[in-house]
C-alpha cells in the first residue's frame, strides 16, 4: 500500500509472514509521521530498518522526517542510503537535493535536483526546488525558466508563479512579475504572500498606489504577516506618510521584535524625517543589536550623529564601518563631511580623494572635494589665501570632470557642499564667485531642460505673485531679521504671496509665517518634487533669503522658475548665479561702489533694508563663577561662531588684552563644533604667545547659550565685541536690546558692515571703527571709562526705537516689485 503511494513497485518476499509484518510497521509508522507525530514515526522506521537495514522505503522516509525535525544532516545520511539501495528514484534526488541545500552544499543540491528532474520531467516539485537552488546561486534567468517548468507541470501550484515572480523583479523586469503574481493569486485569491509579492513588484514598477493597497490587502489577510507590514511601511514612507509609516513599522516590530533588523532601521529613516533624533537613534542601535555587522545602520547613525553635531562620534563610526567595508565610497564621503566640520580640512580632502579611488564617477565626492579646498578655520592668512588659489584650481578642474562625466552626473552634485567659508575671508570674491555660480547655472540649467520642465514664462494678472524659498521658517537669525518683516509688511491685497519651506523645523515662527501667505509648501525633499511644484505655481517674482547655506537652495537658485528672481543677505555676499536678478541689501549697510561687489543688480532698500521686530526675551540670572568667568574685571563678549574670527584680527584681541591688563573675553562653543573651537583656542594661544601673553589668563570658552540666557550674561557684561570683517547683525540687535554698548568695527563689504551700519543708523558713529587702532580704542574705553559706558547706554536706550518696524523698506520693496513686472 505505502510503496504504491510512493510510486514504487512491492518487491518480492523471501517470507510472506516477515514482508507483512515489516509492510504493516511501515504504513504505522507512515500513518504517524502524516498525523505529525514524528517520534513514533521515527521508531517506526527504526522497527522496520531493524528487520531491513536495506529498506528503500524507510530509508527514504526517515530522511525525509529528519529534514521535518531540521536534522538535515541526518536526513542527507539516510536519503543517501536509500540511493545506495534505488539510485532511480527521482523523489530521493529531490529529497536529498533538500538536504544538501539546507546544508548550504549548494552545488551538490543542483546535481541531486537536476537527476530528480530529468528522471522525472514532469515532477514539479523537483523543478520547483531546483529553481528555489538556482536563485540562491544567483543563476536568475535559469531559475525562472525552472519556475516555469514547474508551473506547466503542476498548473494549480500557485507558489511557482509567486516565486517566478519574485524572481523577475530580481531580474529587473516588474512588469513581467506583476503578471506572474497576478496568475498566482488567481489560483489562490486569499494567499498574503503573494499580494505581498505583488505589492513589491508594482513598487518598483513605479505604481505605488497600486503597491501600498496590495500590500495593505496582505496585511487584511494576515495581520501577522510581518513582511507584509513592513513593506507598507515602506511605501508609506516613499509617499510621504511618515507617521503612518511609523504606525506600520512598530506593527512589524511588534509582531517579530527579534527578527528584522531592516524594520529598525527603517524606523529609525522616518523618525529622523519627522525631527525625532534621540528616537531615530535609539532604532538604528536596536538594529545593531540584532545584526551588528548592519552596514546600512551603521551608516545612517553615523550621518545622523554628524548632522546633530556629534561629528567625532560620527567619525569614529564611519571609521569602523569602513574598517569592514574599506571599499565603501559613501562611508568614505560622509567621513569627509564629518572631518570637514571638525575643522580637519586635509583629513577631509583625504576622505573625498579615497571616495573617488573606490568609485571614480562619485559626482558629489568630486565637488566636495573642490569646496573644501576653503578651510572653515584657517590658522594664517597665509593659509586662507593659498586656499583661494587651490580653489581656483580646483573649480577649473571641476568644470573639466564634469565634461568628462557628463553633465547630469554633476548636476546631482550641485549644492551639497558650497563656497559658504569664502564669505569668511575678507576679500572681493565676484569673479570667483561668478565662476562658480555659472557652472552651477549651466548644470542646472541642463538638468532642468532634460528632466522636461519648462523655464518659466511671465503671465499676465491682477495681482502679482511672490514666492519666497527658504530653509529657515523658523526662530532663526535670516526669518528674524528679513523674512518675517517682510511678509508682516508687504499689502496682501495685491500680492499672493506664497512661502516654500525647505526645511524640517518647525516652532511657533513656522505657525506665524503659515498665517502671513496665501500658500505655504513643505515636506518635500527633493526638486523633483518641488521645481515641479515652484513652477505650477507661475510666480512673477522668486525670493531666495539665504543662497549659500543650504544644497537644496542651491539647487533651486541655480535655474530659473521664476521671471524675476532675487537674492538676500541671509548670506551676505553675491550669489555668482546669472539666475539671480537682484541683490536685495540695505543702504545702510553697502559701502560707496558697492555694486562692483556684486554679479546681480545691487538693490538698496531704505535703512536696514529690513522691518525688524525686537525679541524682547526675558533674561535669565547669569552666575558668571558658574560659567568659569572672573568677576571683578571688565567682561567682553565674543559671539561669532568659529569661522567669523579670521587670524588676521587675532592681534587686535591680544591688543585689547595689553591695554586693559585684566579682562575675559568670552566666547560660545556651538553644539555642533567643540573641535572647531578647540582649534581656534589653539590659534588664539599662538598669537597672545607672540605677543607675549597668556590667552588663558583672558579667554573664557563657555557653552551655547540659550535666548533668556544668553540676555542675561549681556545684561552683566561690559562690552560687546563684534567680529570684524564679517558682522553680526542679529547678535548686534540682541546687545543693542539689551543696551550693551558695541565695539564694532567698519568693514570693506557688506558682510563686515552689518553691527556698523546698525550703529550708525542710531548715531552713534562714535562706536564704529575703521581700522584695527580705533577698534582697540573703543572697546578699551568701554571697558575703562564708566562715565562713557553709561552715556553710550543712555543713546542707545534713546535712538533704539529707530531700529524697529520700518515698514520704508517693504515700501521700497513693493516699488520694485512693480517696476521690474512693469506694473
Amino acid at each position: 500500500m505505502l510503496s504504491w503511494l510512493l510510486g514504487r513497485k512491492p518487491k518480492a518476499a523471501a517470507a510472506a509472514d516477515a514482508a507483512a509484518a515489516t509492510r504493516a510497521a511501515l504504513e504505522r509508522a507512515f500513518a504517524h509521521h502524516q498525523a505529525g507525530r514524528l517520534a513514533e514515526a521515527e521508531a517506526g522506521y527504526r522497527e522496520v530498518l531493524a528487520a531491513d537495514p536495506r529498506h528503500f522505503d524507510a530509508l527514504h522516509l526517515s530522511g525525509v522526517l529528519a529534514l521535518q525535525a531540521g536534522r538535515p544532516a541526518d536526513a542527507a545520511a539516510a536519503i543517501e542510503a536509500a540511493l545506495a539501495v534505488d539510485p532511480a528514484s527521482a523523489q530521493a534526488h529531490n529529497s536529498l537535493g533538500e538536504a544538501y541545500r539546507r546544508l548550504g552544499r549548494l552545488e551538490d543540491a543542483l546535481a541531486r535536483l537536476r537527476e530528480a528532474a530529468t528522471r522525472a520531467p514532469g515532477y514539479a516539485d523537483a523543478h520547483f526546488n531546483l529553481a528555489m537552488v538556482l536563485r540562491r546561486l544567483g543563476r536568475l534567468e535559469d531559475a525562472a525558466e525552472e519556475f516555469r517548468r514547474a508551473f506547466a507541470a503542476n498548473p494549480a501550484m500557485a507558489d511557482a508563479q509567486t516565486r517566478l515572480g519574485e524572481t523577475l523583479n530580481m531580474l529587473g523586469r516588474p512588469a513581467e512579475a506583476i503578471v506572474a503574481h497576478e496568475a498566482a493569486i488567481a489560483l489562490r485569491p486569499d494567499d498574503a504572500e503573494a499580494h505581498n509579492a505583488l505589492g513589491l513588484a508594482l513598487r518598483d514598477a513605479g505604481r505605488l498606489d497600486e503597491a501600498l493597497a496590495a500590500c495593505q490587502r496582505a496585511v487584511a489577510l494576515d495581520p501577522k504577516l510581518m513582511l507584509a507590514r513592513f513593506n507598507v511601511g515602506n511605501l508609506l514612507r516613499e509617499k510621504g506618510f511618515l507617521e503612518e509609516a511609523a504606525a506600520a513599522y512598530r506593527a512589524a516590530i511588534e509582531l517579530e521584535p527579534a527578527a528584522l533588523a531592516e524594520a529598525h532601521n527603517n524606523l529609525g529613516n522616518v523618525l529622523k524625517d519627522l525631527g525625532r533624533t534621540d528616537e531615530a537613534l535609539d532604532c538604528y542601535r536596536r538594529a545593531l543589536v540584532l545584526k551588528p555587522d548592519f552596514a546600512e545602520t551603521v551608516f545612517n547613525a553615523a550621518i545622523l550623529l554628524r548632522e546633530r553635531g556629534r561629528l567625532a562620534e560620527a567619525a569614529e563610526a564611519l571609521r569602523n564601518l569602513l574598517a569592514v567595508r574599506p571599499a565603501m565610497a559613501e562611508a568614505h564621503y560622509e567621513l569627509g563631511n564629518a572631518l570637514k566640520g571638525m575643522g580637519d580640512a586635509a583629513g577631509a580632502l583625504e576622505s573625498y580623494q579615497r571616495a573617488l579611488e573606490a568609485k571614480p564617477d562619485y559626482a558629489e565626492a568630486r565637488w566636495a572635494a573642490a569646496m573644501s579646498q576653503l578651510p572653515m578655520l584657517a590658522d594664517s592668512e597665509a593659509e586662507a589665501e593659498a586656499s583661494r588659489a587651490r580653489f581656483d584650481a580646483e573649480l577649473a578642474a571641476l568644470e573639466r570632470w564634469g565634461e568628462a562625466h557628463g553633465v547630469e552626473a554633476l548636476a546631482r552634485a550641485v549644492g551639497v557642499q558650497q563656497p559658504f567659508y569664502l564669505a569668511y575671508q575678507e576679500a572681493d570674491h565676484r569673479e570667483r564667485l561668478a565662476r562658480y555660480g555659472s557652472l552651477c547655472a549651466r548644470l542646472m540649467g541642463a538638468w532642468q531642460e532634460a528632466a522636461g520642465f519648462a523655464r518659466a514664462a511671465r503671465v499676465t494678472r491682477a495681482e502679482a505673485r511672490i514666492g519666497i524659498v527658504s530653509n529657515h521658517v523658523h526662530d532663526h537669525s535670516v526669518w528674524n531679521a528679513i523674512v518675517k518683516g517682510w511678509l508682516q509688511g508687504l499689502d496682501r491685497n495685491r500680492y499672493d504671496l506664497r512661502l516654500y519651506h525647505l526645511g524640517r523645523t518647525h516652532d511657533v515662527e513656522t505657525a506665524l509665517a503659515k498665517t502671513l501667505v496665501a500658500h505655504y509648501a513643505f515636506g518635500k525633499s527633493d526638486i523633483l518634487e518641488w521645481v515641479p511644484l515652484i513652477l505650477d505655481h507661475q510666480l512673477d517674482v522668486l525670493i531666495y533669503p539665504e543662497v549659500g547655506m543650504d544644497p537644496l537652495t542651491a539647487k533651486l537658485a541655480s535655474m530659473r522658475l521664476a521671471p524675476v528672481q532675487a537674492a538676500t543677505w541671509g548670506h551676505p555676499i553675491t550669489t555668482g548665479l546669472p539666475t539671480i536678478d537682484y541683490f536685495l541689501s540695505a543702504e545702510a549697510l553697502e559701502p560707496a561702489g558697492a555694486e562692483a561687489h556684486y554679479c546681480e543688480r545691487l538693490v538698496r532698500l531704505p535703512g536696514l533694508g529690513c522691518s525688524y521686530a525686537p525679541l524682547t526675551a526675558a533674561p535669565a540670572q547669569a552666575d558668571l563663577a558658574a560659567l568659569g568667568i572672573r568677576e571683578g574685571v571688565p567682561v567682553l563678549l565674543c559671539p561669532g561662531t568659529p569661522f567669523k574670527y579670521t587670524p588676521r584680527h587675532d592681534a587686535v584681541l591680544a591688543a585689547i588684552a595689553r591695554r586693559l591688563g585684566e579682562c575675559q573675553f568670552v566666547f560660545f562653543t556651538p553644539g555642533h563644533a567643540p573641535e572647531l573651537m578647540a582649534r581656534l583656542r589653539a590659534r588664539f594661544a599662538r598669537s597672545f604667545a607672540a605677543e607675549g601673553l597668556d590667552f588663558d589668563r583672558f579667554g573664557v570658552f563657555t557653552g551655547w547659550q540659550n535666548r533668556p540666557a544668553f540676555y542675561g550674561l549681556m545684561a552683566q557684561a561690559d562690552v560687546f565685541l563684534d567680529t570684524m570683517g564679517f558682522s553680526g547683525f542679529n547678535t548686534a540687535m540682541q546687545a543693542l536690546e539689551c543696551g550693551l554698548p558695541i565695539a564694532a568695527f567698519e568693514g570693506r563689504y557688506l558682510r563686515g558692515r552689518l553691527a556698523s551700519g546698525v550703529l550708525r543708523r542710531m548715531g552713534l558713529d562714535e562706536l564704529v571703527a575703521s581700522d584695527a587702532a580705533g577698534y582697540v580704542e573703543i572697546a578699551v574705553r568701554l571697558a575703562t571709562d564708566a562715565a562713557w559706558w553709561g552715556e553710550m547706554r543712555r543713546r542707545i536706550e534713546d535712538a533704539r526705537p529707530a531700529l524697529y518696524h520700518d515698514r520704508a523698506p517693504v515700501r521700497a520693496l513693493e516699488k520694485l516689485f512693480a517696476d521690474a513686472l512693469g506694473h
